[in-house]
Parts: C-alpha cells; structure tokens; sequence
C-alpha cells in the first residue's frame, strides 16, 4: 500500500513539472509567433479583455514599437515561470540589436492570454 502511495505521489509531482513547462511553451512560443508575424495565431490566444486592449490589428504596430526601442529580435535566451492568484505568469527573456527585454504572458486558467507585456532588462534575470 505504502509503494502505491509513493507512486501515486511521484506521479502527482512530475505532472506538476510538467504542467508548469506547458506555460513555459505557451509563452515561448506565443513570443516566437509574435516575432514571426503570426499575428491572428497570437490574437487567437488571447481572452476577450485583452483582444480588447490589444486586438490583431494593434500587434504589427506593437512589435514595430519593441523593434524601434530595441532593435530587431534575434532570440529568446531563457524563460521562467510562475503561479500568482490563479494565473500563470511566464517572464521570456528576448534578446534583440541594441538590448535584452523581458515579455511577460500571463495566462488565466483556461490558458488564455489576459497580459502581455514587455519590461527592459535592468537587472540581471534569472531566466
């Protein structure tokens, strides 16, 4: 009985790591269509409020914003998540021409996009 127990709680706990890489992709992967021009697969992710902040037709116009600020994207050089009240935040550290930004995706828990957003890389991150 105890063994069973064991492995029903090792279980538990690698889908716990594995739930939390999830969002880790979502993210990465929401920034790499971002800056691939994939604009109606990211606004498709995105929950009502947000499509209301920052509809489809806003995107070009936001990366265009991040690349003159910046530069153009060359990659994402790490990620790192989070649980905060419910949701699920994933810092992506991106590096382009002339610095590094973190974006930011925060997820609800229907794995919607309800933010996104991009920080300059002051501090040395641990993503």
């Amino acid at each position: 009985m105890i063994a069973k127990t064991r492995v029903a709680v090792f279980i538990l706990a690698m889908g716990g790591l594995i739930f939390a890489q999830d969002y880790e992709t979502l993210g990465r992967n929401l920034i790499l269509d971002l800056f691939a021009a994939r604009y109606e697969k990211v606004a498709s992710q995105f929950d009502e409020k947000w499509a209301q902040v920052m509809p489809e037709a806003k995107l070009p116009e936001y990366v265009s914003m991040l690349s003159g600020f910046a530069g153009k994207f060359q990659e994402i050089t790490g990620t790192r998540s989070e649980e905060s009240k419910g949701h699920h935040i994933v810092y992506v550290a991106c590096r382009f021409e002339k610095r590094m930004l973190h974006l930011t995706v925060t997820f609800d828990s229907k794995n919607r996009v309800i933010v996104l957003a991009a920080l300059p890389a002051i501090l040395k991150a641990s993503v």
